[in-house]
C-alpha cells in the first residue's frame, strides 16, 4: 500500500555549524511561520563524538553547552550574513569554525553529522536538509527518515513485516512518505533486497492527521567499538502541526449548473469547518441556500454543494462562505481572516438540456395523454358499431 509512496533522496548541502546553532538562539521548541521574506532554521546535534559546543555571532556568545541529540525549534532570520565562531563548550580557544554564513530564504533543518575521530571514514561536516512543512494530504501525516548513524549500514524501514516505507537509505541521507493517519510501529532494518533483513530497533509513532514528523537515526550500533558512548536511537520530532501551514480560504469560480448543486474549488482551514452557500444581496452575502456536510481540516478540493431548491435558468451571482461546525446546527459562525470574513464570489449560469425540457413536457401532460387514448378508443367503437350495424 505504501510501497508506491518511496521517496528516498540524499541532501548532500554542506554548510557550517554555525547556521545549525544560531537559529535556536531563543528559540522554543515547536514550529514559527514564515512571513515569506526571512529563512526558517533550527539545529539538530547528531554527531556522537562531537562535544558540546557554544556559539558566537559577530563576537557576542548567543548558546552555549549545546549536547548530542540536541533539537531546537524553529527561528525567523532575516536573510543576511552573519560572521560565525565555533567553539567547544567553555573553551573559546578551542574554535571549529570561524566563519561569514549567509542566511537564506525556506524552511530547513541543519544537521551536525559524521565524527570528529581521525580514523572515521564518515568525516564531521554539517548538511543543510530542506525540510516540506506543507500540507498534507487531508487525512495522512509526511513521516521523514534521516540516517544520522555513523556505524550503522544502509537501512530499509519498513511498518512491520510490510511494504517498506524507506529502502537502501545510507548515511546522511534522507527522505519523505507520507502515509494514512494511524499508529505504527516503523522497523529500522539492515537493508536487503526483499526488506526483511535484521531489525536494528523499533519505535512507534502515532502519526496525526495534518502532522510533519522528522526521525532522526543516531548513534552507534556497536557503542562498544566506538570512539564514544552514545548508543544507536531514534530521535522523533513534531516539525509542523495541523493549521501551521494550513491557509483558511476559499476559491469559487464561475460555473456553468443544472440548478441543483455547485462546486466549490477549494477551501481549507485548520480544523473541521463547513462550506455555506449564499444568495447574492445588493453585492453582499444574503440568505443561505445550501451547505456541504462537515469538511476535513485541511484542503478539500471539487466540494460539491447541493442546493435547497433548484435554480431557475439564467444567471446567479452566489457566495461561498466558510463556517465553524456546530454539533447541534448544520454550521456554526463564519471563519475570518484578519476581520475579514472569508468568502469568493461566482456567477453559476443555469442552463437547461434541450432533452430535458422535452422530457420535461411529456412528463408534465399526463392528463392530455389519456384524453386522446380515450379518444381514440371511443372513435375505433364508434366506428365498429357503423359497421357492425
Amino acid at each position: 500500500m505504501l510501497g508506491d509512496r518511496k521517496n528516498v533522496f540524499k541532501i548532500s548541502l554542506v554548510v557550517t555549524l554555525a547556521v545549525l546553532l544560531v537559529v535556536s538562539v531563543g528559540t522554543a521548541a515547536g514550529a514559527s511561520h514564515m512571513d515569506g521574506e526571512d529563512g526558517e532554521l533550527r539545529v539538530v546535534h547528531a554527531s556522537p563524538d562531537a562535544p558540546n559546543v557554544d556559539v558566537y555571532v559577530d563576537g557576542d556568545a548567543v548558546l552555549e553547552d549545546v549536547a548530542f541529540k540536541d533539537v531546537s525549534g524553529y527561528l525567523e532570520l532575516p536573510r543576511d550574513t552573519y560572521e560565525i565562531e565555533v567553539t567547544a563548550a567553555g573553551d573559546p580557544d578551542a574554535s571549529v569554525f570561524n566563519e561569514d554564513v549567509e542566511v537564506g530564504e525556506g524552511a530547513f533543518t541543519a544537521l551536525a553529522i559524521g565524527e570528529l575521530d581521525d580514523d572515521t571514514e564518515v568525516p564531521f561536516t554539517v548538511d543543510v536538509l530542506e525540510d516540506d512543512n506543507s500540507m498534507t494530504a487531508v487525512g495522512e501525516a509526511r513521516v521523514r527518515a534521516v540516517h544520522a548513524s555513523p556505524d550503522a549500514p544502509d537501512v530499509d524501514i519498513t511498518v512491520g513485516e510490510g511494504e517498506p516505507l524507506f529502502e537502501n537509505v545510507g548515511f546522511g541521507e534522507s527522505g519523505y512518505v507520507e502515509v494514512p493517519a494511524g499508529e505504527y510501529t516503523l522497523e529500522i532494518r539492515v537493508a536487503q533486497d526483499d526488506a526483511d533483513g535484521d531489525v536494528v530497533t523499533t519505535f512507534d509513532l502515532d502519526a496525526e492527521a495534518g502532522t510533519v514528523y522528522t526521525a532522526f537515526a543516531v548513534g552507534y550500533v556497536e557503542p562498544d567499538e566506538a570512539p564514544a558512548d552514545e548508543p544507536f536511537d531514534v530521535v522523533a520530532v513534531v516539525d509542523a502541526e495541523p493549521g501551521e501551514s494550513v491557509e483558511t480560504a476559499v476559491t469559487f469560480e464561475d460555473q456553468t449548473s443544472d440548478g441543483d448543486s455547485v462546486v466549490v474549488a477549494e477551501s481549507s482551514h485548520s480544523e473541521e469547518y463547513v462550506v455555506v452557500i449564499h444568495e447574492d444581496d445588493e453585492g453582499e452575502p444574503g440568505d443561505i441556500i445550501g451547505h456541504s456536510g462537515d469538511l476535513e481540516a485541511g484542503v478539500n478540493e471539487d466540494v460539491t454543494v447541493t442546493l435547497d431548491e433548484t435554480l431557475e435558468e439564467g444567471e446567479h451571482t452566489l457566495h461561498a462562505m466558510l463556517h465553524e461546525t456546530d454539533d447541534e446546527d448544520d454550521w456554526g459562525p463564519s471563519l475570518s481572516v484578519d476581520d475579514e470574513t472569508v468568502v469568493d464570489s461566482a456567477v453559476v449560469t443555469v442552463e437547461v438540456d434541450d432533452d430535458d425540457e422535452v422530457a420535461d413536457e411529456e412528463e408534465g401532460l399526463p392528463g392530455f395523454t389519456v384524453v386522446a387514448a380515450l379518444v381514440a378508443l371511443l372513435g375505433a367503437a364508434f366506428m365498429l358499431a357503423r359497421r357492425d350495424g
